[in-house]
């Protein structure tokens, strides 16, 4: 791959002294898919949650074990998913992890379910974020579940991007519905374009259409 660095290197600065580059090099592993940097990246984090300053580290490590589905995570990071932080990014990381970790085929979204059951909305939207971008199509009845997920009006106040930011966790079920049936998500796509959030509008715009919209382009 051009321009990208050898694994080898990039697990060694896992174990740098400076947070930063731990992060880094942890971000760099999942982005230029080293998948046998699995064992070296559950490591590091296990040591790296000992301190809970270094949020950033944690939280890329915890995506690169779930984008690079290194299974043997799964049980560790679910024993972080019970424990309390302050860095709510650390949630979003693990909700997504775990999602990517767990779903065994295109509709599967059990531990959706099961992280939506603790109410916490980062972890939540973590999930959510997972289930878009591997654009699962659950059941007509999990969807249903889903969409009341994405309503639910405690996310507004939990989950916010921006002052007055009334998204919830409506956006990663918004760009989801572009492939899911029009007849069980056109009410929600249309209670969407009624929140002053371009991103969110822009997703259920183009869902409402069945198109899928690249989060880069949000």
């Amino acid at each position: 791959m051009p321009g990208s660095t050898d694994i080898h290197e990039l697990i060694r600065q896992l174990r740098s002294p400076k947070s930063e580059k731990r992060a880094s090099a942890a971000k760099r592993l999942r982005k230029q898919r080293h998948a046998a940097a699995g064992p070296a990246l559950l490591d590091a984090l296990q040591e790296e949650v000992k301190d809970p300053r270094t949020w950033k580290a944690q939280f890329e490590m915890i995506l690169a074990l779930g984008e690079l589905h290194h299974e043997p995570a799964l049980t560790f990071l679910w024993e972080l998913a019970k424990l309390h932080t302050p860095h709510t990014i650390r949630y979003t990381a693990l909700g997504d992890a775990i999602v990517r970790l767990t779903s065994k085929g295109s509709a599967d979204v059990g531990s959706l379910f099961e992280l939506a059951a603790r109410k916490n909305f980062s972890l939540i939207g973590g999930a959510l974020n997972a289930m878009s971008e591997l654009r699962l199509v659950p059941s007509d009845d999990d969807i249903r579940r889903i969409l009341q997920i994405a309503e639910d009006p405690q996310a507004e106040v939990e989950h916010h991007g921006y002052p007055n930011d009334r998204t919830g966790v409506r956006l990663p079920v918004a760009l989801a519905a572009a492939g899911w049936p029009q007849e069980i998500v056109k009410p929600f796509l249309e209670r969407c374009l009624a929140i002053p959030d371009q991103g969110l509008q822009l997703a259920a715009k183009n869902s409402l259409k069945g198109k899928y919209t690249k989060w880069a382009s949000l």
